[in-house]
């Protein structure tokens, strides 16, 4: 079994997820701070609820693609994709292995740096990439 692999693999998984849901969670995130504040009387025409509201929903910002409908589907695409890859040199399980272990590192990760793992996943895109056909061509 080629862990390292495996291990590449996941990375390319978890930045899949990351391109398909972010801009669920995102948007998610900022309806549910605006009913928690809404419920605990804040109002967004106050400077206090102004605040309040800024800066809870400023972790939550996505960029135009990270909310488009077309980012799901190429998420997806490259989950399924790190995956497949994974299995060239693995045995089939190993394919769920990579596809859990990418979906419980994107929501970990997610609520932990917020929209910063737009940047992330983008890197992770490309240099885990790099790392899975280097080490396909060894």
């Amino acid at each position: 079994m080629n862990t390292t692999l495996l291990l590449y693999s996941s990375i390319l998984s978890f930045s899949g997820f990351a391109h398909a849901f972010y801009g669920i969670l995102a948007q998610s995130q900022i309806e549910k701070i605006t009913s928690v504040g809404m419920e605990s009387g804040m109002s967004n025409e106050t400077d206090e609820g102004v605040k309040y509201y800024a800066k809870r929903i400023d972790k939550w910002k996505a960029g135009n693609y990270f909310v488009s409908k077309k980012a799901l589907t190429i998420g997806l695409f490259i989950s399924i994709t790190a995956g497949i890859l994974c299995i060239l040199n693995n045995p089939w399980w190993t394919f769920f292995v990579v596809s859990i272990s990418g979906y419980i590192s994107y929501l970990i990760i997610a609520n932990i740096i917020g929209w910063y793992i737009q940047i992330l996943s983008m890197l992770a895109t490309i240099i885990s990439l790099i790392l899975i056909i280097i080490t396909l061509t060894n």
